[in-house]
């Protein structure tokens, strides 16, 4: 059964788009190109909440211990990667910032599922 999108464009005038399930994902990368929005993948360590303060900062150093070692940067820089590292703090800000970021595009567009 094809899913219908329902967005407000930029311009004020809803737009409807029927699609397939199995394109869900070029649906989103065509509106994100149409928009001009641009998006940025971002991969780090979770842990549960309360874990140890010592534990979350050994399993922080040894990753980024690994992700200066100019082998692994050259790996993950051959595949795409950008290597940064941080602190836990820095990446939990990061998260909410892109939480914040997409919740209000996609409140904006009215982008939702029916």
């Amino acid at each position: 059964m094809p899913w219908t999108y329902t967005y407000r464009a930029a311009l004020g005038r809803r737009e409807r788009l029927r699609v397939s399930k199995s394109s869900q994902r070029d649906l989103v990368r065509a509106f994100l190109l149409r928009h001009n929005l641009r998006n940025k993948t971002h991969y780090g360590i979770l842990g549960p909440a309360g874990m140890p303060a010592a534990l979350v900062a050994r399993l922080n150093g040894e990753a980024n211990e690994l992700l200066q070692s100019p082998e692994q940067r050259a790996s993950l820089s051959k595949a795409g990667f950008e290597p940064s590292g941080g602190s836990p703090q820095d990446f939990a800000s990061l998260i909410s910032e892109q939480m914040q970021k997409w919740a209000s595009i996609v409140k904006a567009v009215g982008f939702q599922m029916e």
